[in-house]
């Protein structure tokens, strides 16, 4: 008995699978019919390349304005005053320093100065 449901089965499948193949092959026929070299269809074929085209000039141009982008410039601010504020704390470590060997050491600010090439100008920024 187990084999005759078996092959009732496969048999099934086998109808079920041709069914399949049959509008598979039809669904390719209709694909295909859309593909046929038509007036309309180059015509379609043409726009696209031109969109494609326009896109890309459109591309183009937007990453020469990207240098105005408003997200790009806060980023830039916010590195600009991460930098900023690191230049004034070394600065302030500097000081710092030369504070401790003119106390400790009795050394003169200007030689401290000269010794490790401290400019008049050396300050914090604003």
């Amino acid at each position: 008995m187990a084999l005759g449901s078996r092959l009732q089965e496969v048999e099934d499948k086998v109808a079920r699978e041709r069914e399949r193949q049959k509008r598979l092959k039809t669904a390719i026929e209709e694909a295909e019919e859309g593909r046929q070299e038509t007036e309309e269809r180059q015509d379609i074929l043409n726009q696209l390349d031109q969109l494609k085209q326009e896109s890309t000039q459109l591309q183009e141009q937007l990453k020469q304005y990207k240098e105005n982008d408003p997200q790009l410039h806060q980023k830039k601010e916010n590195a600009a005053r991460v930098a900023k504020d690191a230049a004034n704390r070394w600065t302030e470590s500097v000081w710092e320093i030369q504070s401790f060997c003119v106390n400790r050491f009795g050394m003169e600010r200007s030689l401290f100065d000269k010794t490790f090439g401290i400019k008049d100008d050396f300050d914090t920024i604003e």
